[in-house]
């Protein structure tokens, strides 16, 4: 299920998007186009903060200074940066919408690589949902829009594209499959000194040998994982994979080391205000705080999730 946006939410982005605090002022082309540039650089700083509706204010603002010159590229590119924002929040509907909008507007265009990145995005939401047959016909449409491209430009994104057809397999539970794409995926991003894309290979490398129960290289993998989002200070990456860290350390029957990635995988999110995320690491730290007899810590965290559940 996905729940729909709280109801202030949806009023500030409704009146960020349809309206300015400032009087407009007379604007040569370039200028705007500079401004809204400047709009989604920090955008995509408050997006790797897990700052999301910061994001969304200021993709707002440059997605209407992109529509106030008709900069049709750059429209592309604030649907698409919108719509990252709601999948990474977990609102798919919203987020289907403006990937549609996105591939719709570069169809028009006719530009590979905006193909490509907006088709791509919408299979993620197809991911999401778990529907892999048309996650995998639109990371086809992305591949084939990509074809005989070699800049580097394309060549992150075929990397992406890759990384996500691993996903489509490992969902359908043909590990061998996925592993090779993330292994692709993993060079491209490596030779581009993609760091955060890097860390998110790892990650799903980390997850194949989970499942198998491979737990020295998941442990292996993941705290790759860690140590290059750890570079980039990508913080809900951070998070994510000190939870994949606790994952596998539970597994493997660890629970003293399980508990203590979930408990910072926690704080991380506490940090960030990210509680919707950090109360789905509770019953998990309330399960392993029993287990291991420490009643104090059960009952701190039983007593959180009651006031995040509260809330």
């Amino acid at each position: 299920m996905h729940r729909r946006l709280p109801a202030v939410f949806i009023m500030s982005c409704f009146l960020i998007a349809s309206c300015s605090t400032a009087p407009e002022q007379p604007k040569e082309k370039t200028e705007k186009k500079n401004q809204a540039a400047e709009y989604t650089e920090a955008g995509n700083a408050y997006f790797n903060e897990g700052r999301y509706t910061q994001a969304l204010r200021f993709f707002n603002l440059a997605l209407n200074d992109n529509v106030s010159v008709d900069n049709e590229a750059g429209i592309v590119e604030s649907y698409n940066s919108i719509g990252k924002v709601y999948l990474a929040a977990g609102y798919l509907e919203e987020a289907e919408e403006h990937f549609r909008k996105a591939l719709a507007q570069a169809q028009l265009l006719q530009d590979p690589l905006l193909i490509a990145r907006s088709s791509t995005n919408l299979a993620e939401v197809y991911l999401e949902r778990e529907e892999t047959e048309v996650a995998a016909a639109l990371l086809e449409e992305s591949r084939g829009a990509l074809a005989g491209n070699q800049e580097e430009d394309r060549r992150a994104e075929l990397a992406i594209i890759y990384h996500d057809i691993g996903s489509v397999f490992k969902i359908r539970g043909m590990l061998d499959e996925a592993h090779e794409y993330f292994k692709q995926a993993l060079a491209i991003n490596t030779e581009l000194e993609r760091y955060e894309e890097i860390a998110s290979n790892y990650y799903m490398i980390a997850s194949i040998h989970s499942k198998r129960e491979e737990f020295l290289a998941a442990r292996e993998n993941i705290d790759l994982a860690l140590s290059f989002d750890k570079r980039v200070e990508n913080s809900v990456g951070i998070a994510k994979d000190l939870f994949a860290r606790g994952m596998i350390e539970e597994k493997a029957g660890n629970d003293e080391q399980a508990f203590i990635s979930y408990e910072k995988s926690f704080q991380v999110y506490q940090a960030m205000y990210l509680y919707r995320n950090a109360a789905q690491v509770l019953p998990r730290l309330i399960s392993l705080a029993e287990r291991l007899g420490r009643e104090q810590d059960a009952l701190r965290y039983r007593e959180l999730e009651k006031k995040f559940h509260g809330s």
